[in-house]
């Protein structure tokens, strides 16, 4: 799910499919976006959460160094986390925790959170 607040953060589907006083559509699937919309949980809001994500993935190489005397060794890596997310929820993280502590009502919800960040790093690491 998420907030209804004004409309931040929201999937397409949201913004194209939600009640406006322009346009009434009683079978709208989400309610009007404003600040006095209210966000309820609703089991309407449920959604399947299973996903396999490829989390941290690290390739490196030895560089052969006996030619080099001072140096000892040289590696060079590429590395990436969160590399892609296999999943059917339909927002950004089926990981998201943005409400609530571990006995609340509320853990799980997804109200106005952002994706999780995919990094790249290069680079290398020499022995002397």
């Amino acid at each position: 799910g998420s907030s209804m607040y004004f409309g931040e953060n929201q999937l397409k589907d949201v913004y194209d499919n939600h009640w406006t006083t322009a346009n009434p559509n009683p079978n709208a699937k989400y309610p009007k976006i404003s600040a006095s919309t209210s966000f309820k949980e609703s089991d309407r809001y449920i959604e399947d959460g299973s996903f396999l994500r490829m989390k941290s993935v690290q390739l490196a190489y030895n560089i052969p160094t006996k030619a080099i005397k001072w140096v000892r060794s040289v590696q060079l890596y590429v590395s990436g986390q969160n590399l892609i997310t296999f999943t059917k929820y339909s927002w950004y993280d089926p990981e998201v925790n943005t409400l609530g502590g571990a006995n609340s009502i509320s853990v799980g919800v997804d109200q106005t959170g952002y994706p999780t960040a995919r990094t790249y790093t290069l680079g290398a690491r020499i022995g002397f």
